[in-house]
Order: C-alpha cells, then sequence, then structure tokens
C-alpha cells in the first residue's frame, strides 16, 4: 500500500510539472506529427495557429481537430512511466522513449483515419469516439502492459535485487 501512495504522490507531482513544461514542447511536437502525417497522408494535414490540426480531404470543405486532446495522453502516460516503482534511470528513459515511439504512432494514425474522412456526419461521431478513446486510453494500455512487471516481479526478480 505505501508503494501504491509514494507512486501515486509522486505521479500526480510529475504530471503538475510536465504540465506546467508541455506548453514550450507542444508546438514542436505538433510541427513534427503534421509534418509527417501530411507526407503520410493522401489528404491535406496542416498546422493552424497553436493547436489546431486542419483536415482536408481532397478539395472538400475542411475541418479541424485541437491537438490538445493529442497531448494530454501523453503528458499522463510521460508521468507515470517517469513515477514507475523499481525502475533505475536508464531503465525510465527507455521505458519512456518506447511509450513516446507507441503514442506518436497511435497519434499519427489517428491523424491518417480522421483525413480520410470528409466533414464527419452524424454516422461518423461514432467513429470520432473511438478513436479519441482509442487516443486517450492506448497510451494507457501501452504503459500497463510495460510495466506490469515493476508492479508484480517474479520471484527471481526479487531474489536478484
Amino acid at each position: 500500500m505505501l508503494r501504491f501512495s509514494l507512486f501515486a504522490l509522486k505521479a500526480t507531482i510529475l504530471l503538475i510539472i510536465i504540465s506546467l513544461l508541455w506548453p514550450l514542447a507542444a508546438p514542436s511536437y505538433d510541427r513534427f506529427l503534421v509534418g509527417i502525417s501530411n507526407k503520410l497522408s493522401s489528404s491535406e494535414i496542416t498546422l493552424v495557429g497553436e493547436n489546431r490540426i486542419r483536415l482536408c480531404k481532397n478539395g472538400d470543405k475542411k475541418w479541424g481537430i485541437d491537438s490538445l486532446g493529442l497531448h494530454v495522453g501523453l503528458i499522463l502516460v510521460t508521468a507515470l512511466s517517469m513515477a514507475t516503482p523499481r525502475l533505475k534511470l536508464w531503465q525510465r528513459l527507455k521505458f519512456i522513449g518506447i511509450v513516446w515511439i507507441l503514442v506518436w504512432v497511435t497519434h499519427v494514425a489517428t491523424l491518417l483515419i480522421l483525413a480520410g474522412k470528409k466533414l464527419p456526419e452524424k454516422e461518423d461521431f461514432l467513429l470520432i469516439f473511438l478513436l479519441s478513446i482509442g487516443r486517450e486510453l492506448f497510451p494507457m494500455v501501452i504503459w500497463g502492459v510495460l510495466s506490469f512487471r515493476c508492479w508484480f516481479p517474479r520471484r527471481a526478480d526479487l531474489a536478484a535485487n
């Protein structure tokens, strides 16, 4: 119980710190994400202003999404990864690197799927809802799978320590 309390406290503090620092990195992350996504898509994906991604399929009406929705999962999974117990510094950095790559791939996939749609219709809101849940839930699933061993170590791992 104490280990979980310390983890929760560390994760909360890190979440606050990362959230305060993230606005400095967000524009670079958005430019990189949109640049790669636009090259991979047959549709037009552009960054408009701050935190706004515009999508347009083959000259149709343009519509957009707020990139802050993408950032929330990344910020949370970074704080959780940094607070995961029983990891040394190099393991944390490797862990965070793996998580960031996987989350970035889900963000690119989300933009590519959304860019392939015309202006969303009523039926498409279910797709957009499922994509947004997947975009936010998937980082937590990645973190959970990767950190499972840290929370529930095998007896051989405990004997080695």
